[in-house]
């Protein structure tokens, strides 16, 4: 019995505890019985761990859509922040992060307005205030400074409130819009344009929609008059002359219906302010403006041009009745064009013909300075080397090979310089008909025997002016190609020379009035076609192989006869060999002595200032003067060697200079010394120069004047001539 009792007592604590906790109830006031009891807890047992398991699967489901939240809101696309009723971030995503420039761990707590620009605080707060006095989403624009990158980003912050535990707190996003704020200032800034550009362009631009007009830029106002406040309501159709009204607006409205965007030219006529005609030259487009169809419309005031082609036309037929009362004369006139034309035609080829000898003379001028430097210091270190040498040694006579080569080169420049005439050599009177016959000597010894020589000399009296070296080159380059063309057959070489007179009424290939000597070389050999004869004077131009001719003769014996002012003549035919015929003009006078050779080599004791900016030829040049026993003192720079002859006037005995030297020319530098030294012997050496010539030289007090390169003899020579002794 007691333990019944006590069992009873233990269910009874039981149930007092679950009704205590509102967990079960007695249904009626007498349920004192045990077994009853017990059965009722075990009922009430059984839904409370019902329960338990639901409450269990609620919290499971909590805890999963808190996981899911979590990484919604940290995966976002978007910047999202949570912040407290102060504007504090007390949440932030990885967008959010990334916006900022800064980690979340260091953003939690800080406020948002931190890294706000000063003009955007104001309008955050009141956004802040707003977003927690209601529920509804709220929008403002700040300006964000990126703390990473440190640039300033325009940002859309949309909130919206969220009460937590008896707080209230903001979600916010935070969406990156500078780029769209950009594209719309880009927008912004091209419509301004534009607008500039349609406002001040001189074409009239309009644009119509719906048959209305929507835009007209000033020069359309200028020109029609009318102002896009006069044409609003007012159809584009009445503008335009009441013939084109019904075409244009049919055509229109084809282009509409079809969305035809094609470019279209018209020409119409158009009615301005106070009924003012013009036309206007107007090109058409199909365009979307408004998000709707419409026509673009440029066009040009052509009122003047069309004015002027009326004009125009109207004077057609007065002019070409004028044009018909010329002709007459001009088929009156047109026999003495063609003779004009025939002697323009002649005079033109002489043109062309200079032109190339000009313009290759400026490239011989060109190349013929440091072409012959390069000589120079050849010829000068070969000098030295062969004075070093044995007299019978095989390195001599290379040597004196190597010299040899400079001189043909010396020459090859002085050809050269020749044809061009941009040399002047010394003119004296001569007789022809020795040098001739002394020329015809030497040619017999190099002719084969195939060909033959027929001489007949018969200006014996007669004198030119020229020098007797060029008069032999001009021999012997003509009969030098006669031989060529008669190399294989062989044949007859005539060399005639004679006195002629050209009259004015009878002048053989335009050689003016007067009396001259005529040379006349002929050969028998395979002649030249038209093609070839048109050729024979052009620099270069050779039938030759390669390796037989540089081209050069012709050009040489043409640049030497146009110095003497005499004049070539050539005739050929294939199969019937050449003749070339030369007139040299007379002169009254005594023939000049003939120069004696002079081979010796003199030398010296006098102290020499030798200038040259090449640093090959001091070093050649101080050998060779100082071999021929000169005490020399050499300067690369003209400025340098005026300062030491100013330090002592009378140290020095001769000056050589270069002419073309940088800062200072050898002209200026002579001028200067002159200045100091008045009697003081200068020599001027150059390649070639522009600014300055023999004759210059000696007008500016220069004793001798001499191109380069020299021989060892030439230079010890001019020397001992300019010191007089």
């Amino acid at each position: 019995m007691a333990k019944r009792t006590g069992e009873d007592n233990s269910l009874r604590k039981a149930a007092e505890e679950l009704i205590r906790r509102g967990k079960a109830k007695v249904t009626t006031p007498e349920a004192t019985d045990t077994e009853s009891l017990l059965h009722e807890l075990t009922v009430h047992q059984v839904e409370l761990e019902a329960q338990n398991e639901n409450l269990r699967h609620v919290q499971q489901q909590a805890e999963e859509a808190q996981q899911h939240y979590a990484l919604l809101f940290q995966d976002a696309p978007v910047a999202y922040v949570v912040l407290d009723a102060k504007g504090a971030i007390r949440e932030i995503n990885r967008q959010g992060e990334k916006l900022i420039g800064v980690p979340a761990s260091k953003l939690r707590g800080s406020p948002l307005s931190r890294y706000l620009s000063a003009g955007s605080l104001y309008s955050f707060h009141s956004h802040l205030a707003a977003s927690l006095s209601a529920s509804r989403n709220h929008r403002c624009e700040v300006v964000l400074l990126n703390w990473s990158t440190k640039e300033p980003r325009d940002v859309l912050v949309e909130s919206a409130s969220l009460p937590a535990l008896g707080s209230k707190r903001v979600r916010s996003a935070l969406i990156d819009i500078t780029a769209r704020k950009r594209a719309e200032e880009a927008l912004r800034e091209s419509e301004s344009n534009f607008r500039v550009l349609a406002d001040n362009s001189t074409a009239a631009i309009f644009i119509v929609q719906g048959e209305k007009f929507v835009y007209v830029n000033n020069t359309f106002t200028e020109s029609s008059g009318y102002t896009l406040g006069d044409l609003e309501g007012t159809p584009f159709w009445d503008l335009l002359g009441p013939e084109l009204r019904d075409e244009m607006r049919a055509r229109a409205a084809a282009r509409q219906e079809r969305n035809d965007r094609t470019r279209k030219h018209y020409e119409v006529k158009v009615i301005c302010k106070f009924g003012i005609e013009k036309v206007l030259d107007v090109t058409v487009t199909g365009i979307e403006f408004n998000k709707r169809p419409a026509i673009l419309g440029v066009g040009m005031d052509v009122t003047d041009r069309k004015r002027a082609e009326e004009e125009l036309r109207s004077a057609k037929d007065e002019l070409e009745r004028r044009v018909e009362e010329r002709t007459e004369e001009l088929k009156r006139a047109y026999d003495k064009v063609v003779e004009e034309t025939k002697q323009r035609q002649q005079v033109e080829t002489q043109l062309r013909q200079a032109q190339k000898l000009e313009a290759l003379g400026t490239l011989a001028g060109g190349i013929a300075h440091d072409f012959n430097n390069i000589l120079a210091a050849m010829i000068g270190f070969s000098e030295l080397i062969k004075d070093h040498l044995g007299e019978y040694s095989s390195e001599r006579r290379y040597a004196d090979r190597v010299i040899e080569a400079g001189v043909r080169g010396r020459e090859l420049v002085r050809q050269m310089l020749t044809f061009s005439r941009r040399t002047e050599e010394e003119k004296r009177a001569l007789r022809l008909s020795p040098i001739v016959k002394e020329s015809v000597k030497l040619l017999r010894a190099s002719m084969p025997s195939t060909i033959r020589i027929r001489v007949n000399v018969k200006g014996e009296s007669g004198l030119v002016l020229g020098d007797p070296t060029h008069v032999q080159q001009v021999f012997m380059n003509l009969a030098t190609n006669a031989a060529y063309a008669m190399r294989e057959k062989g044949g007859t070489l005539h060399v005639e020379l004679s006195d002629f007179s050209v009259s004015s009424d009878e002048s053989p290939h335009g050689v003016e009035p007067g009396p001259y000597l005529k040379l006349t070389v002929r050969d028998t050999g395979i002649g030249m076609p038209p093609e070839i004869m048109d050729k024979i004077f052009d620099p270069f131009f050779t039938t030759k192989r390669a390796g037989e001719g540089t081209g050069l003769g012709l050009s040489v014996v043409l640049g030497i006869v146009k110095q003497m002012r005499g004049h070539i003549a050539a005739e050929s035919s294939p199969g019937k060999g050449s003749v070339f015929t030369i007139y040299f003009p007379m002169i009254a006078g005594k023939p000049a002595p003939g120069a004696v050779v002079d081979e010796s080599v003199p030398t010296g004791c006098e102290r020499i200032l030798f200038v040259d900016d090449e640093e090959a030829l001091v070093m050649a040049g101080e050998e060779l003067l100082a071999a021929l026993g000169y005490e020399v003192t050499c300067r690369t720079d003209s400025r340098e060697a005026l300062a030491l002859f100013r330090l002592d006037p009378s140290r020095f005995d001769l000056v050589i200079t270069d002419q073309t030297m940088p800062e200072m020319t050898g002209i200026e530098l002579a001028s200067a010394i002159l200045s100091t030294r008045p009697d003081m012997p200068i020599i001027m050496v150059t390649g070639f120069s522009h600014l300055v010539d023999a004759d210059k030289a000696r007008a500016a007090g220069i004793r001798a004047f001499v191109m380069k390169p020299l021989t060892k003899g030439e230079i010890a020579r001019t020397i001992r001539k300019v010191l007089g002794g």
